[in-house]
């Protein structure tokens, strides 16, 4: 799947996937972003897999940066 035809990343995806490539888990992501860690588990994560087309997070992070979206 190419990016060009996904989805783009919301405004706090894109939080949520930036500090998810930093190391932190969920509950620190969580913690950071103000929200529980059941919303970044099953809203904030899941929607980045789905519109990047990764498997896991780890993909989902190396996809961003590979589509420039963050910076390593």
């Amino acid at each position: 799947m190419s990016f060009c035809q996904t989805e783009e990343l919301t405004a706090r995806e894109l939080e949520c996937l930036c500090w998810s490539a930093k190391g932190l888990q969920a509950k620190q992501v969580a913690d950071k972003m103000g929200i529980s860690t059941a919303t970044v588990n099953t809203q904030h994560l899941p929607a980045i897999r789905r519109k990047l087309g990764a498997a896991n997070t780890r993909e989902a992070v190396a996809l961003a940066i590979y589509y420039r979206l963050i910076q390593p």
